[in-house]
């Protein structure tokens, strides 16, 4: 028995399926999004950390322990073949091989996801992203199903738990039935371990951050989509008024008392209509310095605005005001 993988490569290993297969269960809902970003976000962090990982010197871990060797590859196929495979300790050449294609496809991955989501930035070509991000996720998976093929029959033609293995860290050679432990592997990565973590923990740290933003971005952009509504209430008097709220409920418009119902629905489609022009704003300041804005006509005032503390947060709700208007909707809470 040999010690083969360390720690990390065997928390990085398990921790990717777990990310990989929620990132896939929820892709097609709407109501887990946020946790199809979070587990791809997840994915992304793991893989880049693997990638630092297997440019230092970390025993079977580290990329030059299996090389990029495709010719080696068809002939360890053709040995398994054969039925006479020869016993690699670490990846064997074709295992190496989609080892390194589900490193890439799966930054590939992500990377899409994120320029898909943040719909916009950098790259604005949506439906080219989300088809390029499918792909990819799709293509991932298929490489997850050759990869996991290629364990089982590893398992078997050598008599060898290689899925304990990625468990315990170790594996069975045919030179020894003792558990050796490779004191090399193990001080290699104890030393690039220590030399890591300083540095690793800024990186987790920048990318938590930017899955927080993008989760900001999320929230905004829903916002963004949900329409304002026009609240349609009774008035003390008897008489009728509305307020208007954003789509995260923030006020920003409540109407003077009307009359009737009909005449404040009037209002609200003439506020439709006349909404974008900045003719029909007034910019005022109340008694106590605190700014707002009303909306009038020349023969009438129709709604304000609640009152702020300075000038760019009015502007702020008159700007987000102009862009709701049209599509806001009416709810009656009248009857």
């Amino acid at each position: 028995m040999q010690y083969v993988w360390d720690l990390f490569v065997r928390v990085f290993h398990w921790s990717l399926v777990v990310a990989f297969a929620i990132a896939f269960i929820t892709h097609k809902s709407e109501w887990h999004l946020i946790m199809h970003v979070n587990a791809g976000f997840m994915a992304g962090y793991l893989i880049i950390a693997r990638i630092v990982w297997g440019f230092l010197k970390t025993g079977y871990a580290s990329f030059n322990a299996f090389p990029l060797n495709p010719i080696q590859a068809i002939k360890y196929v053709w040995e398994i073949l054969k039925g006479h495979p020869k016993q690699f300790i670490g990846h064997n050449p074709a295992g190496s091989i989609i080892i390194y294609l589900m490193l890439i496809v799966g930054l590939l991955t992500v990377a899409t996801g994120i320029l898909k989501f943040n719909d916009g930035w950098l790259i604005d070509a949506p439906d080219l992203l989300q088809t390029l991000h499918q792909f990819f996720a799709w293509f991932w998976l298929f490489l997850v199903g050759i990869h996991v093929v290629g364990v089982i029959t590893e398992s078997i033609v050598h008599k060898d738990n290689l899925i304990m293995a990625m468990i315990t860290g170790v594996k069975r050679t045919h030179d020894s039935n003792s558990y050796v432990l490779d004191k090399n592997v193990s001080r290699e990565t104890l030393h690039t371990s220590a030399m890591l973590s300083t540095g690793l923990k800024r990186m987790m740290h920048s990318l938590t951050n930017l899955g927080k933003l993008s989760n900001k971005l999320y929230l905004m952009q829903e916002e963004e989509n949900t329409p304002a509504k026009f609240y349609l209430k009774l008035a003390d008097n008897g008489g009728v008024f509305f307020s208007m709220y954003a789509g995260d409920e923030t006020l920003l418009l409540e109407s003077y008392v009307f009359n009737s119902k009909q005449h404040l629905l009037e209002k609200i489609d003439l506020l439709k209509k006349i909404g974008c022009e900045d003719k029909y704003y007034k910019l005022l300041t109340s008694n106590m310095k605190r700014m707002y804005f009303i909306v009038k006509t020349e023969d009438c005032l129709i709604a304000a605005s609640p009152l702020y503390d300075t000038d760019s947060e009015r502007m702020q709700a008159l700007g987000i005001l102009k862009k709701k208007l049209v599509t806001a909707e009416v709810e009656d809470l009248i009857e």
